[in-house]
């Protein structure tokens, strides 16, 4: 199969009316909108976001954009700077590999704790998310897969390490939205999912467990590999943004 070239960035306009409206008028709001910005390519790696020309496009007073802004310096999608304001954090191999190494510590931990207290209704609406990831396309497969993730682990009860989980996917989400339409490994991730569920429904959680470190460390060298190459590079931006 022939990869495809990741979809053009969208506006932040589009992005505000995806996420709830054209005129976003709460903090949570306007995270929600620059997050997905920085995910799909509209804010650029290592680009400065100005203030100025995102409030205006938003429609917004730069009072909420700052504490926005400082949302996402938390979740390490922005780093502040002295007198050069805010810009977009780089995702480098080494931070690849450094997200990927913590994951294989910690999802399967958390899924052997949750096996144990899955319902059907897990299960079947982790189901349903493997199905919806088959048919959607490469700007909805971070959003999906960590859902799928998510109906997984949450039975565990370990709410800390879900934040933590679920930050670390944001992140991945970015290589997946930029990168995984040029890497092709979709329908393999996929069907990894799939296995990793039956493990899950047969109650196997030696199997589970080994075949989601198999899952993450297969995904780990693919990218290592993938951002080994000179040509490797994450997808234009929008020089408006």
């Amino acid at each position: 199969m022939t990869p495809q070239m990741p979809a053009p960035a969208p506006s932040l306009a589009t992005l505000a009316h995806e996420c709830g409206g054209r005129s976003p008028s709460t903090v949570e709001l306007i995270t929600r909108i620059l997050r997905e910005a920085i995910v799909r390519g509209t804010l650029a790696e290592g680009a400065p976001i100005r203030q100025d020309h995102v409030a205006a496009e938003l429609g917004i007073s730069k009072i909420p954009l700052r504490e926005a802004l400082s949302k996402l310096e938390g979740q390490g999608l922005v780093t502040m700077l002295p007198r050069r304001g805010a810009i977009v954090t780089t995702v480098s191999p080494e931070k690849i590999e450094d997200i990927y190494q913590t994951r294989l510590a910690l999802e399967p931990q958390v899924l052997a704790g949750a096996i144990p207290h899955q319902t059907r209704a897990d299960l079947d609406e982790a189901e349903r998310l493997v199905g919806e990831m088959d048919q959607r396309g490469t700007e909805q497969l971070g959003r999906l897969n960590w859902q799928f993730h998510r109906a997984l682990y949450a039975p565990s009860g370990r709410e800390v390490a879900l934040q933590i989980l679920e930050t670390l996917h944001i992140h991945v989400d970015r290589c997946v939205r930029l990168h995984m339409a040029l890497i092709d490994r979709s329908r393999v991730s996929n069907m990894e999912h799939r296995r990793i569920l039956d493990a899950c429904r047969n109650g196997d959680v030696a199997m589970a467990q080994r075949l989601l470190h198999d899952h993450l460390d297969g995904i780990r060298r693919v990218m290592a590999e993938y951002f080994s190459r000179p040509q490797a590079a994450p997808a234009a931006a929008n020089p408006a943004a």
